[in-house]
């Protein structure tokens, strides 16, 4: 029974360690987005479903019209000019740090000769002189910035948890809001176990567990891999001689 656990087992775990090793690193990936999201993957590895064609894929969003005939199309893929008759395609990304995921433009607003980008990254603002995307404002604990609304001289700023009030595009005020009319205080059952298995629900610290956990099994299943091919090779190497020696006898 030992000897039949032993096998079974060794075989099992080498079949078990791609997918163990491809679980840890991509669990490790995802906890760091802003730290990876200067490394992309070319679509034309992933299947169908997951390739850019006639815009889908959220690739563009929206548009913003800066002037007559200048036009700024946003979405997955960053920004782009264009004019009414979309004639053409500019790149008008200068400024974003190189990655998809830094391209990424949740909403686009030209209002008081201030040009403005919601990304997963932080609030952006453009610069006419110098034609350069700059970070202005990044929420504490969070970096993503969904939605951009204006309002006479005030520019609401809206992440994932608050709303954020400016009026100069420096100074930022967190807008507390009252629950809406029964509000029952609950969340939606993926968000609360992906924030469990993220160690997200602990803040840094969890997270930093759950990585030490993805190691510990990267580490683990590595070095059963190894062990498992040098044992291999040693038994290999060790029945050969041992063929090699009794053809001597024999001789």
């Amino acid at each position: 029974m030992v000897k039949f656990f032993k096998k079974y087992h060794k075989w099992l775990s080498i079949i078990l360690t791609v997918f163990i090793i491809a679980y840890a690193l991509s669990g490790i990936v995802l906890n760091h987005r802003s730290f990876f999201s200067g490394t992309d993957v070319n679509r034309n590895y992933l299947p169908h479903d997951y390739r850019y064609s006639n815009w889908n894929l959220a690739a563009v969003k929206g548009t913003e019209k800066i002037n007559n005939d200048s036009i700024l199309i946003y979405g997955n893929i960053g920004i782009f000019l264009t004019d009414s008759s979309m004639s053409y395609f500019n790149s008008f990304n200068n400024g974003f740090q190189e990655g998809v995921d830094n391209h990424k433009i949740e909403k686009l607003i030209y209002k008081n000769n201030h040009l403005l980008s919601a990304t997963l990254f932080g609030l952006f603002s453009f610069n006419f002189e110098t034609n350069k995307w700059t970070k202005i404002f990044e929420p504490r604990g969070e970096s993503r910035i969904v939605d951009i609304a204006a309002h006479g001289n005030k520019f609401l700023i809206m992440s994932r948890s608050h709303i954020y009030e400016t009026y100069d595009l420096i100074n930022f005020k967190r807008i507390s809001l009252k629950p809406y009319v029964g509000y029952d205080n609950k969340i939606g059952l993926f968000k609360t176990l992906w924030v469990i298995h993220s160690g997200e629900i602990y803040g840094l610290p969890g997270i930093l567990l759950v990585d030490f956990i993805a190691l510990i099994f990267i580490f683990l299943t590595l070095t059963g891999l190894v062990y498992f091919i040098v044992q291999f090779i040693t038994k290999t190497k060790k029945h050969k001689n041992d063929r090699l020696h009794n053809l001597k006898i024999f001789n």
